[in-house]
């Protein structure tokens, strides 16, 4: 995880190379009858690592801290053709992502970012083989909100975009093993004293799932 935060277009602090790691349960419900679909992640984990970074300051290592997110989507599978299918869905995200400054003055500082977003995306799955396949989707945010938690800002809007994609296998018809990597890239902003700050954040990680299907 990557946190930048500009304040009229100055670098003012960044957390970099943050290393994670998390478990997440995700689900999918789907109406054969109607082909409408709702699906959802909730996961936890820990942000430890890194480095923080301010103008004319001492580059520092940065401290262990938990972090949180959970979307919930409902689309509509599309297409279905040669053993694969593609659809839409808008739905809703909130991330909670959060790192501690080292110890200055004895005090930890925190970064507490909140984001509030609606996205809208597309999916896709299929299988090459009755053995391997794989599954995909992107998201568009076009609209969210950020709260820093600070006295000191005021929030206002967010926006981004979001991307995963997995290749599985079956050992069985209904279990199956996955292996896919995800990217997060969000850019919010808020007011500082009068004086917009932008917050660019990107989160890139490989997950490894197990799923079952019923």
């Amino acid at each position: 995880m990557d946190a930048e935060y500009e304040l009229a277009g100055t670098r003012i602090l960044s957390a970099k190379d943050i290393r994670s790691v998390a478990t997440e349960a995700h689900y999918r419900l789907e109406s054969s009858g109607t082909r409408f679909f709702f699906q959802g992640t909730a996961g936890v984990g820990a942000n430890f690592n890194g480095e923080f970074d301010q103008p004319y300051g001492t580059n520092r290592d940065l401290g262990t801290i938990g972090f949180g997110y959970f979307n919930a989507d409902l689309g509509f599978r599309a297409l279905d053709f040669a053993s694969q299918s593609l659809g839409a869905f808008a739905g809703f995200q909130f991330i909670h992502d959060r790192f501690q400054t080292p110890t200055v003055n004895n005090r930890h500082y925190y970064r507490n970012p909140v984001w509030s977003l609606a996205r809208v995306g597309v999916t896709g799955r299929g299988q090459f083989t009755d053995k391997f396949g794989w599954h995909a989707e992107f998201a568009y945010i076009p609209l969210g909100q950020i709260d820093t938690a600070s006295e000191f800002e005021d929030e206002k809007d967010a926006s981004g975009y979001q991307g995963e994609v997995f290749l599985t296998f079956n050992p069985t018809e209904t279990w199956s093993i996955g292996l896919g990597a995800r990217h997060w890239d969000l850019e919010g902003k808020v007011e500082r004293y009068g004086t917009e700050m932008t917050i660019d954040y990107t989160r890139t990680g490989a997950l490894l799932e197990a799923s079952y299907k019923f």
